[in-house]
């Protein structure tokens, strides 16, 4: 079964760390892995692209990095999204409802640290988190470890769980890397971007920047990821999930069209998440559009880069643990596949 050999590609994933910022080892060991089903892999600075058959066929995009935390200097536990991003003198956006939402999301979980290699030196637990609203600084105390080195990333444990119905765990965004290992397997002919620092809103940019050193502009970037829910239905619809545009910028219409096209010939339940989201019938409000990776890539570009999303519909219960159907998993393999043969 599809869904199954997929799942079972997360599981491996899964055990591979890919800390925000410090993906290095997933990076390794994708390459190895996509190597093996006979394409070719070339790391560029914060992007794997990974190429087979005819190069210009399909360009999708995927970021592979994951929550997680970080050992600073003095030796405290930060959450690693709030320290990389006041490091490369990004605005944190710290709030106080949010650090309590993440930390409170992330107290009992295992962690582990790990080495460049990606192998784990020890495992723990987080006891509490303390938030420091003047810098915006969000501390975890975590047990089990006897030696954390400074300027150490910790990854959190493999918590992937399945029963007939769900998928659940820290499936951003793992579930699309591991779909795109399939997708190879039975005949993808393209170039796939895997991309670092989409957790700190950075992955676009670094696509971006690689199109232009080698001074392509497409107007068909497939962009997949997931895409949290506040509920179940639509991972019980099965749901693809398609946008018009998000918070930073407007995709290309006419792929867009194309994609709704083809969901309505293969019956496939869709949704334009932009229109979803200002929706007076909206069952929860949401402030603006979101943001993606393709609105990344369309604002860092200037436009000049632009295409489509695809995403997967997740219940978004924590932080780390997203659930999903076996049904809309199927359906966006199904789609996927579709639209790239």
């Amino acid at each position: 079964m599809i869904t199954a050999k997929i799942v079972e590609k997360m599981e491996e994933y899964l055990e591979i760390p890919a800390t925000t910022a410090f993906e290095e080892p997933f990076f390794d060991y994708l390459e190895k892995d996509f190597i093996k089903i006979g394409c070719e892999a070339e790391k560029h600075d914060k992007v794997l692209v990974v190429t087979k058959g005819n190069k210009n066929k399909n360009i999708v995009t995927c970021h592979i990095d994951r929550e997680g935390l970080f050992v600073n200097e003095k030796k405290d536990v930060e959450y690693v999204v709030y320290h990389v991003r006041r490091s490369n003198g990004q605005t944190v956006r710290g709030t106080k409802d949010k650090a309590d939402k993440i930390g409170s999301d992330f107290v009992g979980c295992e962690v582990f640290s790990y080495n460049s290699k990606g192998e784990i030196l020890e495992t723990g637990r987080v006891l509490s988190y303390d938030f420091n609203l003047d810098e915006e600084l969000l501390f975890f105390k975590v047990k089990g470890f006897n030696d954390l080195l400074p300027n150490q990333a910790l990854s959190f444990g493999n918590n992937l769980k399945t029963d007939e119905k769900y998928i659940s765990g820290q499936t951003d965004n793992v579930i699309s890397v591991a779909t795109l290992y399939k997708l190879v397997e039975d005949g993808f002919e393209g170039t796939i971007l895997f991309a670092a620092e989409e957790e700190i809103g950075r992955s676009g940019t670094c696509i971006a920047e690689y199109f232009e050193k080698t001074g392509v502009s497409p107007q068909n970037v497939l962009s997949i990821d997931i895409t949290p829910y506040g509920d179940k239905g639509p991972i019980d619809d099965g749901l693809i999930v398609l946008r018009n545009k998000d918070g930073r910028g407007n995709f290309n219409s006419e792929l867009v069209d194309v994609l709704k096209s083809i969901c309505k010939k293969e019956n496939l339940k869709y949704q334009m998440k932009d229109e979803h989201l200002v929706s007076p019938d909206k069952m929860k409000p949401y402030k603006g559009l979101g943001f993606t990776e393709l609105g990344q890539i369309v604002k860092a570009s200037g436009g000049k880069i632009s295409g489509a999303t695809v995403q997967l519909p997740v219940y978004h219960e924590k932080m780390h643990i997203e659930t999903t159907s076996y049904k809309a998993l199927h359906n966006y393999y199904f789609f996927l596949k579709k639209i790239t043969e």
